[in-house]
């Protein structure tokens, strides 16, 4: 089955968000070396910080791919809260502002994800929880030495020893640059996804004869019934080409946007040529792609079945599938998959 293009794009993401709870795994394991076994407290957050990579890696590989997005937020806000939480604590320890460095390739790291307006909102809130722990060093410090940051100075010394000045430095700032060349790569890559979609989708208008302009030239000179026929021939394309059904949050604004006709005359379209309205219109095409998975893929769940046919609940998935198939989904999977010959 040809896939969806949301649904590649879902992947590519996919692909990135693995690979950066990778790289936070691989962080986490270098920075024990020059700071965590310096500080107990410092080394349980760094074993927390690489479960919390862990789980996150396990969750990725079982939940469908509609579902990762939601929980991202969640994953930030304890990720950050790490970073902030050891950037206080080494910087009160030890006066030096190499630990911000950590959240200079989140911005960017969003960016494959989220929308630049979600991204400037993301980056207010990383700016502040940097300015945070430099008040709250400077203010620990300075009081207790005659000069500002004596003690930085006192660790850089000959006699302290390596792991605390210059190891972490180089540690903390190559990982960054990597962490912002592996975003930028898919941020390139899903640009070059949403280019071939464009071109596709122009290839597709022109093979068509630019049906959708000859539509609007002359819909005053054409009769209602042959208006008709040419916006159900390009629904019907659309829905057999894009496969807008795959995703949960489809609506006939979504389609009217898309094909750039008035929601009205697709409703009265579907409702005259199909004799149903919308939704069971999109649930037509939704139940048709969960036989073909059970047909072809009878190692998959229901859930799984019907999740990535576009389903949002269970409820509605079977209530939709008797509804057009006149029997269960469980009893037309059983059916499915009875040998021949059996009773």
């Amino acid at each position: 089955m040809k896939q969806s293009d949301d649904q590649l794009i879902y992947k590519e993401n996919r692909k990135f968000i693995l690979g950066i709870l990778y790289l936070n795994i691989i962080s986490y394991f270098l920075s024990m070396f020059p700071y965590a076994f310096g500080s107990s407290f410092i080394l349980q957050m760094t074993v927390i910080g690489i479960i919390l990579n862990l789980f996150g890696i396990v969750v990725i590989y079982y939940i469908p791919l509609q579902d990762i997005k939601r929980l991202i937020g969640i994953y930030l806000i304890v990720q950050i809260s790490l970073v902030f939480i050891n950037s206080i604590f080494i910087m009160m320890k030890w006066p030096v502002v190499v630990p911000l460095v950590y959240y200079f390739s989140i911005p960017v790291s969003l960016y494959v994800v989220y929308p630049w307006k979600d991204v400037v909102k993301w980056s207010t809130l990383i700016l502040l929880l940097m300015v945070v722990p430099c008040v709250l060093s400077y203010m620990v410090n300075y009081p207790f030495a005659t000069a500002p940051y004596r003690s930085f100075y006192e660790s850089i010394s000959p006699v302290a020893p390596f792991h605390l000045t210059v190891m972490p430095d180089i540690i903390i700032m190559f990982l960054r640059f990597f962490y912002i060349g592996y975003s930028l790569y898919y941020i390139h890559r899903i640009h070059e996804i949403k280019v071939q979609q464009l071109v596709q989708a122009v290839a597709v208008a022109a093979n068509n004869g630019k049906a959708k302009e000859a539509l609007r030239l002359e819909d005053e000179k054409e009769e209602k019934g042959e208006k008709y026929e040419k916006i159900y021939a390009l629904i019907a394309a659309y829905m057999e080409s894009r496969q807008p059904y795959l995703r949960p949050d489809f609506t006939l604004a979504t389609m009217a946007n898309d094909l750039n006709i008035n929601t009205r005359y697709l409703s009265e379209v579907i409702n005259i040529k199909k004799e149903m309205n919308f939704n069971n219109y999109v649930n037509l095409y939704r139940v048709n792609n969960v036989k073909e998975l059970i047909r072809n893929n009878p190692q998959y769940t229901l859930q799984h079945i019907y999740l990535s046919s576009g389903f949002n609940s269970q409820s509605s998935f079977n209530k939709a599938f008797k509804l057009i198939e006149g029997i269960t989904p469980s009893e037309y999977a059983n059916k499915i998959n009875q040998p021949e010959g059996g009773s």
